[in-house]
């Protein structure tokens, strides 16, 4: 029903290889851990592999979807290539970091603690991410993780 509404656009955005399959036999995709932003958590802890499942109730469906539609239509790319019979592999992971990395942010943040003692500026930790749990993947890492997989 909502799936099918959107699914072209998502497809054709986040999907390209399900009108034309790829040339080496295996699609990989790299999605997000965002994607469980979108899917029912049914235990408390770490997130694992089998966290992505979506609301089945439609309105619960549409709801968990506007939180993120980023997340949404990567999930959807997700759940298209699973169905759609190519080989493939999809690689979750954290925020991606890296040596050209524009953001700027996990950077600065590191030299602002790493440098502490000479600028003398305290860190203001906003009270709403206090406990956030963060985690990232050296972009190298990932290449490296791909290629012994692809072996």
């Amino acid at each position: 029903w909502y799936q099918r509404r959107v699914r072209g656009r998502a497809v054709r955005r986040a999907l390209p290889c399900y009108f034309q399959p790829p040339q080496s036999g295996v699609y990989i995709f790299i999605s997000p851990d965002s994607v469980y932003d979108v899917c029912i958590k049914r235990h408390y802890g770490p997130t694992k592999e089998t966290d992505s499942e979506r609301p089945i109730d439609k309105a619960e469906y549409k709801t968990y979807a506007a939180t993120d539609k980023y997340a949404h239509y990567k999930l959807l790319a997700e759940e298209t290539l699973v169905s759609s019979g190519l080989n493939y592999l999809i690689f979750r992971s954290p925020d991606v970091i890296g040596a050209k990395d524009t953001s700027s942010k996990f950077w600065i943040y590191h030299m602002w603690i790493k440098y502490y003692d000479v600028l003398n500026t305290p860190i203001h930790m906003p009270f709403k991410v206090k406990e956030l749990v963060s985690s990232y993947v050296y972009l190298d890492d990932l290449i490296a993780a791909i290629k012994e997989w692809y072996r």
